[in-house]
């Protein structure tokens, strides 16, 4: 490539089609909602055994903001 442009979004915005978002809720299937049954009963299960241990609430946040994907195994 002879040749490279570097452009910012507002370089183009007003060529780009329009932009619109919407929500669909879709029902969950079962082996997926077994896996997070199956995590939720993890997550509580660690909860009273640590009671007090504020280090926990970080790991659980995180693995909690990891399934917005389904599992790996599940695809």
């Amino acid at each position: 490539m002879n040749t490279t442009a570097f452009l910012s979004l507002e370089d183009i915005a007003d060529n780009l089609p329009r932009y619109d978002e919407s929500v669909l809720s879709v029902e969950m299937d079962e082996e997926l909602a077994k896996a997070y049954e199956e995590l939720e009963e993890d997550i509580r299960s660690a909860i009273r055994s640590h009671r007090g241990n504020k280090s926990l609430m970080s790991i659980l946040l995180n693995t909690l903001l990891a399934l917005s994907r389904p599992p790996l195994w599940l695809r």
